[in-house]
């Protein structure tokens, strides 16, 4: 093998330097500037793409903080417009039973009314008929005219003491 062949071995180290110094010259001036510029870029951008989502991060805290406080909000006011509802619904339904109190009070006191006035009737019919079947005991009894008057005014003190009674 030619490359082992120790007469050429010294032209083959010297290229090897050559040929070593030119990579190396070539590697330092221009490829690793460029990936080292590319690394940093990364990096840069990265790093700045990492700021930018902290940023955003806190963007969205403060949007959920708000976010939060409008739904708090929204919640008591729709709180509130239930419970102003509720006291509404409750006044109404105050007023109409009250109206209904009031409707029903008035019919008992009309109700009440009409029965004392037939009950007046009945006890005017009542003292009508006591005095007619008083007069007509009294004349097979005692065989006399008793007074109309007279009986008429016994019937009325009978009944005032029954009903007082």
């Amino acid at each position: 093998m030619p490359q082992f062949d120790p007469a050429t071995i010294s032209p083959q180290l010297v290229w090897l330097l050559i040929t070593f110094l030119v990579f190396y010259l070539l590697m330092t001036r221009w490829a690793l500037p460029r990936i080292g510029s590319v690394l940093e870029e990364r990096e840069e951008r990265i790093a700045d793409d990492l700021d930018q989502a902290e940023k955003f991060r806190r963007d969205a805290d403060k949007v959920k903080g708000h976010f939060e406080d409008v739904l708090a909000t929204a919640r008591a006011k729709a709180a509130q417009v239930l419970h102003d509802a509720r006291a509404e619904a409750q006044q109404k339904i105050d007023a109409r039973l009250r109206k209904l109190d009031e409707e029903l009070a008035a019919r008992a006191q009309a109700a009440e009314e009409r029965i004392v006035a037939e009950q007046r009737q009945a006890m005017a019919a009542l003292e009508a008929v006591a005095s007619d079947a008083c007069q007509a005991i009294l004349a097979k009894l005692v065989g006399d005219q008793i007074p109309r008057n007279a009986i008429e005014d016994a019937v009325k003190d009978e009944l005032s003491v029954r009903e007082a009674g």
